[in-house]
């Protein structure tokens, strides 16, 4: 074969690599637009891991945030509910003004009452423990979910 068959030849074989991989790539888009539905992993200290955002109570998303974001005067006003915010502070200040915020936080199924419900966490601190715990969550006269108390500390 010549040098320009050669050319000829390599630069098809690019051209039809090209094709398939540009024709491919449609289909993984939209494979990866697909909502994902298969089941988290069991976790050994909390149980089934839930995803917040597609299948967990209302309050995991709560939970996910309020351990994620920074303690202080504002986390009380989002977080807990105003009759609870001294106890609460009272109790728990020490420890979450020394490990928030968690880099991760996984939160098992919530386990309870309609207005009342326990969630179980593991959370991942900045260094490198994790923390393994309980919040019990209550819904509010505006619809939302508070922070009412923490339990199972490990």
């Amino acid at each position: 074969m010549t040098r320009r068959k050669l050319s000829f030849l390599s630069l098809l074989a690019l051209l039809l690599a090209t094709c398939a991989v540009s024709q491919a790539l449609p289909v993984q888009n939209a494979l990866m637009r697909q909502v994902w539905s298969g089941v988290l992993p069991m976790d050994a200290q909390i149980g089934q891991v839930v995803d917040s955002l597609a299948t967990g109570h209302p309050a995991s998303q709560l939970v996910i945030e309020a351990f994620t974001a920074y303690y202080g005067p504002q986390w009380f006003d989002r977080y807990v509910g105003s009759d609870l915010k001294t106890r609460f502070n009272h109790m728990y200040g020490d420890y979450l003004a020394q490990n928030l915020p968690f880099i991760a936080v996984m939160v098992g199924l919530a386990v309870g009452q309609d207005k009342v419900v326990s969630i179980p966490v593991k959370a991942l601190a900045d260094d490198g423990t994790f923390h393994v715990f309980d919040v019990v969550v209550e819904s509010s006269s505006t619809g939302g979910w508070t922070l009412v108390a923490l339990g199972n500390m490990l």
